[in-house]
Formats: C-alpha cells, structure tokens, sequence
C-alpha cells in the first residue's frame, strides 16, 4: 500500500518526460544560420573554449600572485613595492607571463593585483 504513491508519482513523470521528448522531436531543426560558428575569435563553441582558456589562466595567475603577496607581508610587514620585489625575495620564481591581450596590473597600496586588458 505504501508503494501505491511512489508507483503513481514515477507514472507521472515517465509520462512527463516522454510527453517532453515528443516535443522536442517534433520542434523544427535548427538552420545552418543559427548554428554556433567554429571560429576562436567570434562566438559559437571554439569562441567560448578559448575565452574560458583564458579566465582561467587569468585566474591562476592572480591566486599564485595574490598569494605570494600575502606571503610577503606577513614576513616583511608590508606590501611589496613591485611584483619584482617578490622575485628578487624569492616569493615567486618569475612573474607569470599574462594571456596574450592582457597584462597585469599590480595595487601596492591595497596590496591587490588583477589582470586587464591591454
């Protein structure tokens, strides 16, 4: 008897989704105009890949940097002057190279860095 409302409710949306499934097949086919374009620069799929490519590669960059700056003034006191500063103190190895377009902005006051457009 307790099965009678589970049976019921998974009826429903076996109906629910083959009613969906329906409509989808019967809906028109997409033309070729409105299919996403191929094309890094543009939009379409490859567009989003890449600029996905590259917040991600800016989001690295910052947190490695970010940290390194957080380092820095707990062991000096201090924000560091430059992002230099933290190679010459060995915070970092190197600065990172940014995604090609941008560059990195560094705040010695607030201590923050960000990458930006060129």
């Amino acid at each position: 008897m307790k099965s009678f409302p589970f049976c019921l409710l998974a009826a429903f949306l076996a109906l629910n989704g083959c009613q969906k499934q329906e409509e989808v097949a019967t809906s028109k086919p997409s033309t070729a105009t409105n299919a996403p374009t191929p094309l890094p620069s543009g939009g379409g799929y490859l567009g989003a890949i890449a600029r996905a490519k590259q917040n991600s590669e800016k989001t690295i960059d910052t947190v490695g940097i970010q940290k390194a700056i957080q380092e820095f003034n707990i062991q000096e006191g201090r924000n560091p002057a430059d992002l230099n500063e933290l190679v010459t103190k060995n915070y970092l190895k190197s600065i990172p190279t940014p995604p090609y377009g941008m560059k990195i902005e560094y705040d010695a006051g607030r201590g923050l860095v960000k990458i930006v457009q060129q």
